[in-house]
């Protein structure tokens, strides 16, 4: 089918990509995970508060692709997360020292998922 004003050709999908999405569901699942595990390994125990922050930031993350003026090598998920755990209860500096493990272990998480993914694809293409 091709839309008769942009000239481009539409595809149309035969079923839903289900398992894509359960794929992202696990992926976030254990993103989560994985910054409550580093949350504990630092004492910080107010896991309620913690998944609020998760969560919102997560989100906020997801919608806001770059602000100006946050300091290179910070991205808004980890920004927007000091700025919303930094309360009386908690120092910047124990915040500092959850942020940055959480950042290398969610990119090496990024990068596990992409070697998996492409020695899936990799699989399918073979076997076909």
């Amino acid at each position: 089918m091709v839309n008769k004003k942009t000239n481009l050709k539409l595809e149309k999908i035969e079923k839903y990509p289900i398992l894509l999405l359960l794929g992202e569901f696990l992926f976030i699942l254990l993103r989560g995970i994985g910054f409550i595990l580093t949350a504990a390994a630092f004492d910080l125990t107010n896991f309620t508060e913690l998944m609020g922050a998760f969560s919102s930031v997560w989100v906020c993350g997801l919608i806001i692709p770059g602000v100006p003026g946050v300091p290179e090598g910070l991205d808004i998920f980890e920004a927007t997360l000091l700025r919303m755990l930094n309360n009386q209860h908690t120092e910047t500096y124990t915040l500092l020292k959850l942020v940055a493990p959480f950042r290398i272990i969610s990119l090496a998480a990024k990068i596990i998922v992409a070697i998996i993914a492409k020695a899936s694809s990799f699989w399918v293409n073979r076997n076909q």
